[in-house]
């Protein structure tokens, strides 16, 4: 996945840590949610799911986030 528009580093980090919270809400395993760079400095964030095909994860991440408090 690619950000439609440049963001700064620490907003990237932050990004990265709530997906990651986000996909864990779901009980996955074998899941990877990390940052990365090309060779022309574009930023991208790799999500991988074991088992997972394109479409399946597009939907997931599309997917609005559900609040709960206890």
């Amino acid at each position: 996945m690619r950000p439609e528009t440049p963001i700064p580093q620490d907003e990237l980090d932050s990004l990265v840590e709530n997906m990651k919270q986000r996909l864990n809400v779901y009980g996955l395993s074998d899941i990877t949610v990390r940052p990365t760079t090309d060779l022309d400095g574009r930023v991208f964030i790799i999500v991988e799911i074991a088992g997972a095909t394109d479409e399946e994860l597009k939907d997931l991440l599309a997917k609005q986030g559900k609040f709960e408090a206890r």
